[in-house]
């Protein structure tokens, strides 16, 4: 679940930002099926390396991505 909620959330900001999954891979040094395997949750979040050059392509401050990346599933969270 954590990682499907670091994938959307990166998808929805790369399509907020207008830059295509294929363009994004380019700048990261990846396969777009890579790419395309951590937006759907498939894989884990991506290196810190790699988190880094998405936010600088992307256009957002590193630590939101960092913090994402680290997020606890919020099932977890609880009572």
């Amino acid at each position: 679940m954590h990682d499907l909620m670091f994938g959307h959330t990166l998808r929805m900001l790369r399509t907020t930002a207008g830059i295509s999954l294929r363009n994004l891979a380019k700048k990261m040094d990846v396969s777009p099926a890579y790419l395309s395997q951590i937006e759907r949750g498939k894989l884990p979040p991506p290196t810190h390396n790699r988190i880094a050059k998405i936010a600088e392509t992307i256009g957002i401050p590193l630590s939101l991505l960092i913090e994402m990346s680290h997020r606890p599933n919020p099932e977890v969270i609880c009572c």
